[in-house]
């Protein structure tokens, strides 16, 4: 059952793994679909032994930046938020802008993702989606600024990945 974005995700990390993986001597093994979210390019895979779950955004139509589904069935076939206790370490989103001219990532630690309620813990219900905002987006509200700047700091344009900037992806891929 290959979809578009199930493909998408594939070709993304095919396409990193002879480029930036490679140079930066990041093992990339196991790579497997999450068909529960394919239509959101959805896959996990390990990196230097990590689980890293991967997503690809959606631009939508109405509002300002991009939107990415993370969920998971429970044993009762409902929809529920990714846990803390998850084994994964790291949640990557992939972006395009909407000319297709740049590619960005945003690379969110588990920790991240904890202390900003995204994963579900004994305190907090978690998120099953959320909308990024890649630095070409502007977004106008104050929630939605918010949350850019504290999403920018995870977010790498691969376009022009190099220096300090090429340090700070790569180790964020090995926390």
């Amino acid at each position: 059952m290959n979809t578009p974005a199930s493909n998408h995700f594939i070709d993304i990390l095919n396409c990193l793994n002879k480029t930036l993986f490679t140079e930066q001597k990041l093992n990339l093994t196991h790579i497997e679909h999450e068909w529960q979210n394919a239509e959101y390019g959805a896959g996990i895979a390990r990196i230097e032994e990590r689980i890293i779950r991967f997503r690809t955004a959606k631009i939508t139509p109405t509002k300002i930046g991009q939107f990415a589904v993370f969920w998971q069935k429970n044993e009762h076939g409902t929809n529920e938020p990714f846990s803390c206790n998850d084994l994964a370490s790291a949640l990557v989103i992939h972006t395009l802008s909407a000319d297709r001219q740049f590619i960005g990532q945003f690379v969110f630690p588990k920790q991240l993702l904890i202390d900003k309620g995204i994963l579900s813990t004994s305190k907090k219900v978690g998120k099953m989606a959320m909308r990024v905002y890649p630095i070409w987006d502007k977004p106008t509200s104050k929630q939605a600024q918010a949350t850019q700047k504290w999403q920018l700091p995870y977010f790498f344009l691969l376009n022009d990945l190099h220096g300090n900037e090429l340090e700070r992806w790569t180790e964020l891929y090995r926390l």
